[in-house]
């Protein structure tokens, strides 16, 4: 449980699904519910997308764009160096003045490995 956007970046598909795996989706929780692991959070997903992040030639980014009151766009760079494949837009998403950012990893069977390299923030 949390309170806030997180961006979840899921290697294994825990049910089936019509969509492929890896996937990245959004979710905006409450601190009152729970993530839904189990159905790998299909019913909670604002945005989504599946991209084959894992093992690549070149090192997996991704850019995510907040215009207050107005969209939050995910991309990532996964395929070549500095080309960016859209991944979700969510139209009309407030997020808080002062947001609270952090970046945490959990693996299972399928382990990998997992580096913060940087952040930045434009006003």
């Amino acid at each position: 449980m949390f309170t806030g956007l997180g961006i979840i970046f899921d290697t294994y598909a825990n049910e089936r699904h019509s969509y492929g795996f890896p996937r990245v989706l959004a979710v905006n929780l409450d601190g009152h519910t729970k993530y839904d692991l189990g159905n790998d959070g299909d019913s909670q997903a604002l945005g989504a997308c599946s991209v084959n992040f894992r093992r690549t030639n070149v090192a997996t980014k991704f850019k995510l764009t907040y215009v207050k009151g107005d969209f939050l766009d995910l991309k990532i760079q996964y395929k070549a160096w500095d080309e960016w494949t859209d991944c979700f837009t969510i139209p009309g998403i407030t997020l808080p003045s002062n947001p609270f950012i952090g970046f945490s990893a959990l693996t299972g069977d399928v382990s990998d490995n997992h580096e913060y390299v940087s952040s930045h923030s434009h006003p």
